[in-house]
């Protein structure tokens, strides 16, 4: 959830998964401890922009730090190298292979 904050920059509660009133749980959580923010948005009054603050850009980069640790324990050498770009383009749309 975070990352996907971070690398947009801000965006709005019903362009995410966790954007929905039944899912809102997690981003008031997070909205209270203070990694992220929402704010009214501008083009739209019945929703609100969600961004990252600081704090959640430096819990991010902790979290990357604690995953790339796991990553280099667990995966032999050039396995993450492999795995990663694998993964990235599987979970990016337009990213995969063309079934054919």
């Amino acid at each position: 959830m975070l990352r996907c904050r971070h690398r947009v920059g801000g965006v709005g509660e019903r362009d995410v998964p966790a954007g929905r009133r039944t899912e809102d749980q997690p981003l008031d959580r997070l909205e209270a401890r203070g990694p992220l923010r929402r704010t009214p948005d501008p083009a739209d009054r019945r929703n609100r922009v969600v961004a990252l603050t600081d704090a959640g850009r430096d819990l991010l980069g902790e979290c990357r730090a604690c995953v790339r640790a796991l990553e280099e324990e667990l995966l032999g050498p050039g396995e993450r190298d492999v795995l990663i770009p694998a993964l990235e383009r599987l979970t990016t749309p337009g990213q995969g292979r063309a079934s054919g």
